[in-house]
């Protein structure tokens, strides 16, 4: 049944996919963009969901306001899935423009190992595909889809344009391997870690967060290095990379690891509190979270920020 279940969505998937090659590009990024707009607001897919992150993380707003800042949510987030599925890449990467790129391309020539850190921001896999060509090749560390033909669909799409990807589950000794052979690994580290996390504050709310980039690099003297991808508009995309961590100088301790752990959140939270829009609030990185579609959290995890 499972095995039917997925065949049925993988072609319906692929037959939308073709339907929509055949518009006009311009014509087919807005469709799914308000296509995405109307499962949100209409549909209220996720919707409880991302009111309640949202008014948790910005008291300050207004109902009115975080109505409107959710249903930029699901619109950004419908352009994202055609650039992925139905644009051109090229054409893509034709309108991105960079700020920092040069940290990177110094990394690059110091021939060293390198962990590349980002979020579900903007359009990630876009922007992980053109920071590739810099690299050479991406080790990405990502979750297994649920549907086994969805998920070998995008990875063989993500393999062409330099992504290698590697399971959460099993990736650890090859990523090790990786950095050891002075290879990039990505991560993207923004969303609940579950049972292996360490309790942290993210965004002022104590969730379950990864600590793993931080042992890698503190372990394998890899640095880290960010990268997040703002959209403007329909087309144009304006991304940030950030100066290096260094640890070569850090000791691997609980400390050391903490410290890091933190500074890679902070990072994190910043383009998300300047761009909130960008990021997947469908996710539930708070499980304690409790209320009404559109209450402020009020229980005692809210913590001010530092």
């Amino acid at each position: 049944m499972r095995k039917l279940q997925n065949a049925l969505e993988y072609y319906s998937l692929r037959g939308a996919i073709g339907f929509l090659k055949i518009l006009p590009y311009g014509l087919s990024i807005r469709i799914l963009a308000y296509l995405l707009l109307f499962g949100g607001k209409v549909l209220k897919i996720k919707r409880a969901v991302v009111l309640r992150q949202l008014s948790a993380v910005f008291p300050e707003k207004s109902k009115k306001e975080i109505n409107q800042l959710a249903d930029r949510v699901y619109f950004e987030l419908g352009k994202s899935v055609c650039e992925i599925f139905i644009a051109d890449e090229k054409k893509v990467f034709e309108q991105m423009e960079f700020e920092g790129l040069e940290h990177l391309e110094k990394l690059v020539t110091m021939d060293r190992g390198i962990i590349m850190v980002s979020a579900h921001f903007g359009n990630w896999e876009v922007g992980a595909k053109y920071l590739a060509q810099v690299t050479g090749k991406v080790y990405a560390v990502v979750k297994k889809q649920r549907n086994v033909l969805f998920d070998n669909y995008i990875n063989k799409a993500r393999l062409a344009s330099g992504i290698e990807t590697l399971s959460m589950k099993s990736a650890m000794r090859r990523v090790i391997a990786a950095l050891n052979n002075k290879e990039a690994v990505g991560f993207l580290v923004d969303q609940h870690a579950g049972k292996h996390g360490i309790d942290l504050p993210f965004l002022g709310i104590e969730t379950k967060v990864f600590n793993s980039v931080a042992k890698l690099s503190l372990k394998t003297k890899a640095p880290i290095i960010f990268a997040f991808d703002v959209r403007d508009g329909y087309y144009k995309h304006y991304c940030y990379v950030t100066e290096p961590i260094f640890t070569d100088d850090l000791e691997f301790n609980d400390k050391n690891v903490l410290d890091l752990t933190k500074q890679i959140n902070y990072t994190i939270e910043d383009y998300i509190r300047r761009f909130p829009h960008m990021w997947l609030w469908l996710h539930r990185k708070w499980r304690n979270l409790q209320g009404g579609k559109n209450e402020s959290n009020t229980s005692s995890t809210r913590i001010s920020e530092p």
